[in-house]
Order: C-alpha cells, then sequence, then structure tokens
C-alpha cells in the first residue's frame, strides 16, 4: 500500500479447545535414536549469523540494501551496493555497529536515506535512527527519537510524502505511545496524536497522510476495538469491537472514502477479509476466508486500492489472485526456483509499470 508500517501479524484461534493428548506405549518414542553421525552440530550453524539476510530494494530502483556481518565484528550491519552491481562483496557497509546487531531496517521514500532500530547495549529500548546510504562518504546516523529510557514503534512511511514520517514513541509517558510527525532528515519532531493512555497503535490513511485508526485495548475485559474518525481534527468513533478471544484489525481505508478492509474472525474460526462500512460497521461484503487458517498477506494496489493478491499459510502458502500481472509474475519467479518453492516479496519499487523491480 501506499503508507508501510511495522506490524505484528497474529495466529490463528485455536483448534484444540479443551481437549488432552495421551501416548499410549506403543508410541512412546524410544529414549536412544540411532543418527548417521557422532558429531555435535556446531551452535555457529544453528545460530550464528547469516551471510546475508533482508534485501530490500530502494524505492527508485537504484539500490539494494541488506543485512550482513562486518568483517571485523562479525556483528550484523546494514551494507548497501548499486542493483547495477550484482556482486555482493562490492557493497559499501553504512552503519557500524559492534555491539547486538542491527536488525531491521527500511528505505525511506526519498532512496537515499535508511531507518534502522537499534538498542543500548541490550536495554530493549529500541530508537529509531536514520542514515544516509547512498554517499561516499561517511555518513553518521541520526537519532529520530532521543531522551533515556525511550523506545520507538509504530513507523508509517508513505510514498506520497517523501520528506515525513509517522513514529511513535513513549518519551512523553513510559506506559504508552504517542504519534509524532518527524522530517527525518533535519530531525525536526511535532506531536501529531495523543495516546489517552489505552491505544495500542495507531494506522495512517494514504492519501492525506493523517492518523485516523487506532486500536484500544480494555484492560477489564481484555477486548480489542478498531476506532475511526473523518479526520486529524475529527472526533473517535467505535467501528468494531472484537471480545476477548477474537481478533482482527483494520487493513487499510478504501479509495472511495466511506468503506475500510478488515479482518475478523467474528462469527468464525479463522480471521476473513471483510469490506466495511466506515460509519456503521456494517459488513458489506466478505471477500476471502479459509477455514484452516488466518487471512495472511494482503496485496493492494497501492493508488486505487484495489485488492490483487491475498494469501494463506495454513501448511503452505496459497494465494488467491485478483490481479492476471501479479499472478504471471508469481508463476515466473516460482519457475525461477527448485520445484515447489514457496515464492514471497520482501520489497519493491514504486514503478508499478513493467519496470517494476522486487526482493
Amino acid at each position: 500500500s501506499g503508507s508501510t508500517k511495522f506490524s505484528v501479524s497474529t495466529s490463528a484461534k485455536s483448534v484444540f479447545k479443551g481437549t488432552s493428548h495421551h501416548l499410549s506405549p506403543s508410541r512412546v518414542a524410544p529414549l536412544f535414536a540411532t543418527t548417521t553421525s557422532s558429531e555435535i552440530i556446531p551452535r555457529e550453524v544453528l545460530f550464528g549469523n547469516p551471510t546475508y539476510a533482508s534485501p530490500m530494494i530502494s524505492p527508485d530502483g537504484e539500490y539494494i540494501a541488506f543485512l550482513a556481518p562486518s568483517a571485523e565484528d562479525e556483528v550484523l550491519n546494514v551494507f548497501v551496493r548499486k542493483t547495477s552491481d550484482s556482486n555482493n562483496d562490492n557493497a559499501r557497509m553504512v552503519t557500524n555497529d559492534k555491539s547486538r546487531g542491527i536488525r531491521q531496517a527500511q528505505w525511506a521514500p526519498d532512496s537515499e536515506t535508511l531507518f534502522f532500530l537499534q538498542d543500548f547495549e541490550g536495554d530493549e529500548n529500541f530508537h529509531l535512527w536514520a542514515i544516509d546510504a547512498t554517499s561516499t562518504d561517511k555518513a553518521e546516523a541520526r537519532d529520530l527519537t532521543p531522551g533515556k529510557n525511550v523506545k520507538a514503534s509504530n513507523l508509517i512511511i508513505n510514498k506520497r510524502f517523501k520528506d515525513e514520517i509517522l513514529c511513535g514513541t513513549n518519551e512523553r509517558d513510559p506506559a504508552c505511545f504517542d504519534i509524532y510527525r518527524i522530517k527525518y532528515k533535519t530531525g525536526e519532531r511535532t506531536l501529531d496524536t495523543k495516546n489517552p493512555g489505552d491505544i495500542l497503535g495507531y494506522g495512517s490513511e494514504d492519501e492525506t497522510f493523517e492518523i485516523r485508526e487506532a486500536l484500544l485495548k480494555d484492560q477489564t475485559d481484555s477486548s480489542s476495538t478498531v476506532q475511526v474518525r473523518d479526520d486529524k481534527d475529527g472526533e473517535w468513533r467505535d467501528l468494531i469491537k472484537f471480545p476477548y478471544g477474537e481478533e482482527g484489525n483494520l487493513v487499510s481505508f478504501c479509495k472511495d472514502g466511506k468503506t475500510c478492509y478488515m479482518t475478523s474472525s467474528i462469527g468464525r474460526e479463522t480471521t476473513a477479509l471483510l469490506k466495511v462500512d466506515l460509519k456503521t460497521g456494517e459488513t458489506l461484503e466478505t471477500i476471502a476466508s479459509n477455514e484452516k487458517c488466518n487471512v495472511g498477506g494482503i496485496v493492494l494496489d497501492p493508488d486505487t486500492k484495489e485488492i490483487k493478491g491475498i494469501s494463506f499459510n495454513y501448511a503452505r502458502t496459497e494465494r488467491l489472485f485478483y490481479d492476471d500481472e501479479l499472478e504471471k509474475d508469481y508463476k515466473l519467479l516460482e519457475s525461477l526456483g527448485p520445484k515447489d518453492a514457496e515464492v514471497g516479496i520482501s520489497s519493491e519499487t514504486e514503478d508499478e509499470s513493467s519496470n517494476q523491480r522486487w526482493t
């Protein structure tokens, strides 16, 4: 979609309710098992750093960024190279972490700046940092969420707003996250949306880049409520409440400004993708569901907000395609890998023409 944000997905509702499992003697595995080798697998093989990880193509398609261990300390850092140069050995290390390593990074809309999350010697207070990734000069990382014991969360990026981002921090109140509008090249920050104390996260509408969605958590009954408003100055209203044990969320506002896409498990065992009226919360259409698992990834056209593809992952990833060109692209990618290989898109360029590139 036009806006992107770091988020956490939830699992399908359990189908094992009140059941127990007992092993009969005939089904108990033997205490000793034979192997073809007596060698112990080295810990580095199981828990060591990858050679390369998390490839990210810049929005303009000019650069590839990825995580890799530094040559000196073997600590994960961010490396960048031109897409015209396919040799990763020529990539330049743009960050310089020497301790815990960097695990999350993302391109800014300007295709020059990289964002990454990093804490201080394992204190779990992850700040949002920005660094010029394309300059040949040695660049210094800029802390966009400064302050002692401050955590960054809920990063939202929009391709239509090249010079600013939305990001949550708990600098005002350690117990909750307010949303700040940040001009990431200068570090200028403005409080955009103040958290009343019971909001777990926020979402924006793409065209205006205004915060118009909130997820409220009621501690008294463990229910969650999706709230919406018509604009940045409008009053919040409840759209849908998810009682304890149910799950769902707002996926995206639709182009018409009157409806939205949501996932919901209410009335079913797994989440379904729905089209919902923004005024009444009424379900206008059940778009897709799978009785075995929750809705997974959802691909939307960033401009029209039309659905292009939906994935489900029970035993393997299965996809429903609503766009013929996207289906052709996936089939081509699958043909390039080993038999029965699964394909996933980690990043893509802004250009949605035939010149679009993915990682």
